[in-house]
């Protein structure tokens, strides 16, 4: 094993750690070894305090794209937020009452050029006048006219608070910062060598702060999607605020 992964290996052991305590799992006299990864074995080789074993392969979510993207879709969510600042009171007004609790994102299309966009957005602002009041998901966008040649999608989400109206910046795809389910769908389809229980730890460290209420049901939907994950458990692990942000089990379902 040459230096970089064992510098891996042991940042792995390191967030392995902080996430067991955190998780309740770990008390003293318990060991964190690190899988051979040539034999295909998981990151982590847990044995408990109590003898008990578990095996876990761990995945980072990292949008690797975030740099470029992030600069790109600040512009769009820039452009938007100023194109409300100048509509006329009235309209204002009605909007931030119909997203006071709304969370969207509003994906131009990739041929449409920047300065296009800014000029665009406040007519985008005045179609999402026109869907019904608390409505949620995809917009079903017009067939005909410079709406559907400028935007590709629109997705509309309710908050529980009343924090008033939020752009999320957009991704391509998926939401820009939220590689939740792709980087869950990657190790759903690998092969690992246990004879233990294996689960699967996805943590957050550094990068975007995504809201829970966009990632999180579209994770459970895609794990409900899927037929017999290998999978006894998911977490989702914050490593700065040392927090198990998501669990499902396979027992169980979601726990959280």
């Amino acid at each position: 094993m040459g230096k970089r992964d064992d510098d891996k290996a042991e940042r792995e052991r390191l967030i392995f750690r902080s996430f067991a305590e955190a998780a309740g799992l770990y008390s003293e006299g318990a060991q964190i070894n690190s899988g051979n990864a040539n034999r295909k074995e998981p990151d982590i080789l847990f044995s408990a305090a109590d003898g008990s074993r578990l095996s876990f392969e761990m995945v980072q979510l990292i949008y690797e794209e975030w740099p470029k993207m992030i600069r790109q879709s600040l512009l769009t969510q820039e452009f938007l937020l100023d194109a409300l600042g100048k509509l006329p009171e009235a309209e204002a007004a009605a909007f931030h009452k119909q997203y006071a609790n709304a969370d969207l994102t509003v994906r131009f299309g990739p041929w449409v050029p920047f300065g296009e966009r800014k000029v665009f957005a406040s007519e985008v602002l005045r179609f999402l006048l026109t869907v019904p009041a608390e409505f949620q998901g995809e917009v079903q966008l017009p067939q005909k006219g410079e709406l559907v040649h400028h935007v590709s999608s629109i997705m509309i989400y309710r908050l529980q608070d009343h924090g008033g109206v939020h752009f999320n910046p957009p991704g391509d795809g998926v939401w820009v910062g939220d590689p939740t389910v792709p980087s869950v769908k990657n190790k759903l389809g690998k092969t690992y060598v246990t004879d233990d229980p294996l689960m699967l730890l996805a943590y957050i460290d550094g990068g975007p702060g995504f809201h829970e209420s966009v990632w999180k049901p579209r994770l459970r939907e895609y794990i409900d999607s899927v037929a017999h994950p290998q999978f006894q458990r998911i977490y989702v692990y914050d490593l700065h605020s040392k927090r198990v942000a998501f669990e499902w089990r396979k027992d169980g379902g979601f726990v959280q």
